[in-house]
């Protein structure tokens, strides 16, 4: 259907009243129109032809955000008399309506700062950390990167000062009202928020931007995660998403008689202080790997304005998956997350694409030994073949069939190839590639042989 005649079906479809719904909006003139669900159908086709044809839109906006829009302006427009006469004046008509839809979605797309909550080894309390304009922050430094200034109530009141003597369970002085109820939510807000990840994020709509700077967030903890151990990758979590529990209760009987409850702890009691982790990440021999990071980072904030955008995006979802299997408490279901990883990165290469990946990176051959006594090939096709894909296609199903070696093979050597990507991106100068990494680390192996 072409989008002269889903606008024409858009008009028709405010006027049908025999099948509205319950699904309302008001118009900017304050009439409220019901939308039929043939109505809504459209808009959603119409807004994503839209979406994907405007360069300014295209991966700034999601489809049901722009949908939100361009209903909007079809109903102020259809309540202002501005759609009647289709049929005489349809060209007219429809680019009017279309350009006040793109108009007024460019108009939503502006600069928006994230603070996103997290758990961190608590660095951030030894000093600021920036990764150029990504910057995690303790709650003391947030406190002083706000202005929450401007109503009369605030005035004459040190308001950093209450929200800093509310921390340390100080009594302080209190404002008069309003202000007392916006703050005392702050202070609400920060008692439950150990840091924050400061994001901005330009030229996004809103939603979109907050997904993005969730990715970032959660990018920039994860690959921090890769310089410590694998329980660091549960203590430097957002707080928006899963977690385990810092600690679990069993109890059972023996032969019919009742134990005791037992306690144990999880791998959320960080075992590095602040300091030493802060130590660790300024250490002069990491200083590659946290250059390669923030631009990582800035290459996911600003795609417009990155170098390797595909790369990066494909280097941050490869530890994603690996950081979630390390997270995840089932060791199938683990091994397959991790594997998924090396399968990101190598572009779905399977088990060759791996193979020449992994040979490449480690400067090998298929038959040298890589871990625990396996060759490079069999490492693979244990991981790969007889593990990830298996568990995938429903040939091992036994839920108490043990993957913990293969786990722990994976998980070591998976965070080698992970730093090694990362580092090799850093290095690499061709074009951004679809291909993945195993292009990225024959072009720089192929550049230092020349040099």
């Amino acid at each position: 259907m072409k989008e002269l005649e889903i606008v024409k079906e858009l008009i028709y479809e405010l006027g049908n009243n025999e099948d509205m719904g319950f699904n309302f909006s008001t118009s900017r003139n304050g009439v409220q129109c019901g939308f039929t669900p043939k109505f809504n159908t459209l808009s959603k086709k119409w807004a994503n032809n839209i979406r994907i044809n405007n360069h300014q839109l295209k991966n700034n906006i999601e489809t049901d955000n722009l949908t939100k829009i361009l209903k909007q302006c079809i109903i102020n427009l259809y309540t202002e008399k501005e759609l009647e006469n289709f049929d005489n004046n349809s060209r007219e008509i429809f680019s009017k309506l279309k350009l006040y839809i793109i108009d007024t979605a460019i108009a939503s797309l502006k600069t928006y700062t994230h603070y996103i909550p997290v758990d961190t080894l608590g660095m951030e309390k030894i000093k600021k950390i920036k990764f150029d304009t990504i910057e995690i922050l303790s709650i003391e430094d947030w406190i002083e990167s706000i202005d929450i200034s401007g109503r009369e109530c605030f005035d004459n009141f040190d308001w950093r000062k209450y929200l800093h003597d509310s921390l340390n369970n100080k009594t302080p002085e209190k404002p008069l009202e309003p202000c007392q109820s916006m703050i005392d939510i702050l202070v609400e807000f920060m008692k439950k928020t150990p840091a924050l990840i400061k994001i901005v994020i330009k030229g996004y709509e809103q939603d979109f931007s907050y997904k993005l700077a969730n990715i970032i967030a959660k990018t920039s903890l994860d690959t921090l995660s890769l310089l410590f151990n694998q329980d660091v990758f549960h203590q430097q979590v957002l707080l928006s998403e899963r977690i385990v529990p810092i600690s679990t209760d069993s109890i059972y009987e023996i032969d019919g008689k009742l134990s005791l409850p037992g306690f144990s702890l999880g791998p959320r009691i960080p075992i590095i202080s602040a300091q030493k982790a802060y130590d660790e990440l300024k250490k002069s021999e990491h200083e590659n790997f946290i250059n390669a990071l923030s631009n990582i980072l800035c290459s996911l904030s600003n795609t417009n304005n990155s170098k390797y955008p595909k790369l990066s995006s494909r280097w941050a979802t490869a530890l994603d998956w690996y950081a979630e299997g390390i997270r995840e408490q089932n060791d199938a279901i683990a091994v397959t997350k991790i594997a998924t990883s090396l399968d990101v990165l190598s572009n779905g290469g399977k088990y060759n694409g791996i193979l020449n990946m992994l040979v490449d990176i480690f400067a090998c051959k298929a038959e040298d030994i890589l871990i625990d006594n396996l060759t490079v090939k069999e490492f693979v096709r244990l991981i790969y073949d007889s593990s990830r894909s298996q568990i995938l296609h429903g040939t091992h199903h036994e839920r108490l069939k043990s993957f913990s070696i293969e786990r722990k093979q994976s998980t070591k050597l998976v965070k080698k190839v992970l730093w090694g990507c990362l580092l090799f991106l850093h290095e690499y100068t061709g074009e951004d590639l679809d291909k993945g990494f195993r292009e990225v680390v024959k072009f720089v192996n192929e550049e230092d042989k020349n040099v």
